[in-house]
């Protein structure tokens, strides 16, 4: 099979090719599989075409937007019409137009053989389409049939170079360490191992307390702790499903500083008073405490801010760690900024360690501080 690199665009699509009298209600399962891991990104003839569209326009539209051809083939692929003809010899027969097309423009195909069927020889297809039968098919059991189509998702991933997607990680620091997250594509997930930088063997993430419903099972532990000191590691996961099949390793960078930035920004993005105010500063002017953004500072690389306008023509003291993380507040941060008495609102924007910032946000005094 060739492999298929997209290079810039929207992500490719992926094609289904069928004869509705014989895999018609396999397609549906091959298709509900394949739109769950590539959701909007699966043409399926009916399921995509509206009433009133050229229907061979419509493929040929959508084929040219795939990167790859799925043939389902089944034992009545090569069936005749009512005159004993063959179908595949009529030059308008819609299978032969797809299988035709996707040769042509040399998208990734995959011939996939279902139960029963038996793949054609390239003496017994069109000229056009006799590059099907050179190609390796997926052969699909009907005692593995589930195996089989998971096998097709995760052949298109590799070739897509989508495979990466399929476990990705995220982590939350607190002053215990690094917490980081597994989001795994599959909900079927026995048991999870991970390695970080190839050091070692595979250790399990453990189990957690609380069972599956539906299995009885203890559920997978979707978490490993990391130092509060880590910077960048090459993490790799592997797990097992629960029909005991092997997925992986997966290789995942996990970038501690990225992650910190952006669970702080995701955190300070639901927060809604990133300061307080209160009086009691000197000639009754007010306080504004900071004390809230400075609790994130390791995230920060500065805090700007003004008072009763947008200009943000001051600039917030305060001492960062790159060694510590979860190093604390400092003395010398200036935590406590006092603003004359009168003063209605306090716009603030924050620049983040990796040099993004924050909108310019205005927080107005209440009508009483406390």
């Amino acid at each position: 099979m060739s492999s298929f690199r997209p290079v810039s665009g929207p992500p490719p699509k992926i094609f289904l090719s069928y004869r509705r009298d014989d895999a018609g209600a396999l397609a549906r399962v091959f298709y509900e599989a394949l739109d769950q891991r590539f959701p909007g990104r699966v043409f399926l003839d009916v399921a995509e075409v509206e009433p009133g569209v050229d229907f061979v326009s419509a493929i040929d539209t959508s084929m040219r937007e795939s990167g790859a051809c799925v043939a389902l083939i089944g034992p009545k692929w090569m069936a005749v019409d009512a005159t004993g003809r063959a179908r595949l010899e009529d030059e308008r027969d819609y299978v032969r137009r797809e299988i035709a097309a996707a040769l042509e423009r040399k998208i990734l195909m995959i011939p996939v053989e279902l139960p029963g069927a038996t793949m054609p020889r390239a003496s017994d297809l069109p000229a056009d389409i006799a590059g099907l039968a050179r190609l390796n098919a997926l052969e699909i059991f009907e005692s593995k049939f589930a195996a089989g189509v998971q096998g097709l998702v995760e052949l298109i991933e590799r070739h897509f170079g989508e495979d990466r997607d399929r476990v990705r990680l995220s982590g939350m620091l607190s002053n215990q360490g690094w917490t980081v997250y597994i989001d795994i594509q599959d909900l079927d997930v026995q048991e999870i191992a991970y390695r970080v930088d190839g050091k070692g063997t595979f250790r399990s993430t453990g189990f957690e307390t609380t069972r599956d419903r539906a299995t009885g099972r203890a559920q997978a532990r979707r978490h490993f702790p990391l130092p509060a000191s880590a910077r960048r590691h090459d993490v790799e996961i592997r797990y097992t499903d629960l029909r005991g099949r092997e997925h992986g390793p997966y290789a995942v960078a996990f970038d501690a500083q990225a992650e910190l930035v952006r669970s702080t920004r995701s955190i300070l993005e639901m927060t809604p008073q990133w300061i307080t105010f209160a009086q009691g500063g000197e000639e009754g002017k007010v306080v504004v405490y900071f004390s809230h953004l400075l609790s994130y500072k390791a995230a920060l690389q500065e805090i700007r801010f003004s008072v009763d306008d947008d200009a943000l023509d001051r600039t917030l003291r305060f001492v960062r760690s790159t060694e510590d993380p979860t190093h604390g507040i400092d003395q010398a941060d200036e935590m406590i900024v006092e603003v004359p008495r009168g003063t209605r609102s306090v716009w603030v924007r924050l620049t983040y360690a990796d040099g993004t910032r924050s909108e310019a946000v205005e927080f107005e005094l209440p009508t009483k501080p406390n």
